[in-house]
Parts: C-alpha cells; structure tokens; sequence
C-alpha cells in the first residue's frame, strides 16, 4: 500500500482494476467453455450410435481410396502425356500421287507416296513401272522441305501430305492467340493464369505445372454459368459454386499464395 500511496495512486482503484480484468476472465473462460461443450456436442452426436465408429472407418477408407485415384491419375496423365509426345512423332500426314511414269504406260500403276510426322518430318517414296520393270526411289523430307530436286508429282504429293494438317495447325495457331490474351488479361488485373487440363494438347512442353485448385465460378447476370471451360461436361449453373478441378498453371506461378493439393478428378462442391 506504501507503494501506491507514494505514487499517489487510490488502493481502491487498482483493486477495482484486477477485480473487472479477473471478471473478463471469468467471461472468457465460460465462453469458451460453452462453445467447447458445443463442439464435443456435435462430435459425438456425429459418431453416437453403433454406426459411430464405422462412420469414422469410412471416411477413413474414403480418404484411402481418393489418395489411390490420385496416384492412378498422376500415372494415367503420364501415360497419356508420353503417348502424345509419341504421337507426334509418328507418320500421321499421308500423300499420294499415282501417274502415269511414260506416255506407252497405262493404269497410273507408277506412283508417289509422302509420310510426314506432326513437324513435317518424313520421307518421300517415288515408285516408276516401266516395261523393264519398276524402280523406287526415297528423298527426305526435314520441316516440310527436300533438299533433293522434287519431280512435279512429288511436289504435289509433299504439298498433299502438309495439307492434311492443316486443321491441326489451325486449332492451335487459335489456342496460341488466345492463350497470349489471356496471358496479357491475367497481367493486367496480377491475378493467376489457369489452363484447363483439357488443352494439355496445346500448351507448350515445359511451361506449365499440373495442380489441383479449388475454383469459384459465379453465375452471370441471366442466372446461368457456362462450365465448359473447366471440363465441357457440366452445362450450366444458376448460381455461383466453387469447384474442384485439375488445372495447369505456368511454372513461374507454381510459387503463387494459393494452396496446391493432390490432382483429382474434377469434381464438385457440396
């Protein structure tokens, strides 16, 4: 008491101090306790019953069998990734000229045949019948150009084949432009570029990252929400919901403040 009558401070009041901060306390505590009975409350009606325990095994069984499709699914998309990457060396552009090698030869038995890979890589092979015999020819074919003299109905046997492309050529010349525009969007607003993992066939190898994110699409001002954009097989919504979906991302971004998960199937929110 000295102490405080030195300092010129009322005992009274610091006694009325400790008794309000030990009375908060006290209202701390009983909060607490109240949403603390609250929740054990709600955890064991969640597993009262016979059933409890086997709830509690199947929810465990389920987490089990979603790391499993998870590791399945990593080794499919890798699968499908290198048979792509497969693909894409293989002869998949087909031309062929048959002609008639000499005037005194009919049937068009004499023929140019042109097999390209996704580059325009290939070999062409030039067959001429004549009365002596047939004889065959083969020249390479390196970015759709031969460094060897083309006869005419090679050339168009070559300019046949890199025309069969050119659909190809055309979805992803498309996707290019419009992956550049989204690139500029997201750096504008400095916000994250997603890809769907259904354009893994377009975008460059390298570049991106596969993740699992959980992504907020809100409905439009008419009520309804396209979805294709994140999987083709869910029309529409008629209110915003948040999604789950397998996503790539560039691998400048990997590092980004949202959270990364195990790649699932795309599934939604309940």
């Amino acid at each position: 008491m000295d102490i405080f009558e030195r300092a010129g401070i009322d005992a009274g009041y610091v006694i009325l101090g400790l008794l309000a901060v030990d009375l908060i306390l006290i209202i701390l505590f009983l909060l607490l306790f109240v949403q603390h009975s609250k929740m054990k409350k709600r955890y064991q009606t969640f597993l009262q019953g016979e059933s409890g325990n086997n709830l509690e095994k199947s929810i465990l069984k389920k987490f089990s069998e979603i790391d499993r499709l998870s590791r399945e699914n990593e080794v499919l998309m890798a699968d499908v990734k290198k048979n792509h990457e497969d693909i894409q060396m293989a002869f998949q552009k087909v031309g062929l000229v048959k002609y008639d090698a000499f005037h005194e030869m009919g049937g068009r038995l004499s023929f140019s045949l042109c097999l390209l890979d996704n580059e325009d890589n290939g070999f062409l092979i030039t067959a001429m019948h004549t009365r002596e015999g047939c004889y065959t020819y083969s020249k390479e074919i390196i970015k759709g150009e031969s460094y060897v003299v083309l006869a005419e109905e090679e050339k168009h046997a070559l300019e046949q084949a890199k025309a069969r492309a050119g659909s190809e050529k055309l979805e992803q010349d498309m996707f290019d432009l419009l992956l550049s525009m989204v690139k500029e969007k997201a750096g504008k607003l400095n916000i994250s570029l997603l890809i769907s993992y259904d354009y893994v066939g377009y975008l460059p190898s390298g570049q991106f990252q596969k993740e699992s994110r959980y992504i907020y699409i809100s409905a439009t001002k008419g009520k309804e929400q396209y979805l294709d954009s994140l999987g083709g097989n869910h029309g529409i919504a008629s209110e915003g919901k948040y999604l789950r979906a397998s996503v790539y991302l560039p691998i400048s971004q990997k590092n980004c403040v949202h959270g990364k998960e195990e790649v699932t199937e795309f599934t939604e929110l309940s």
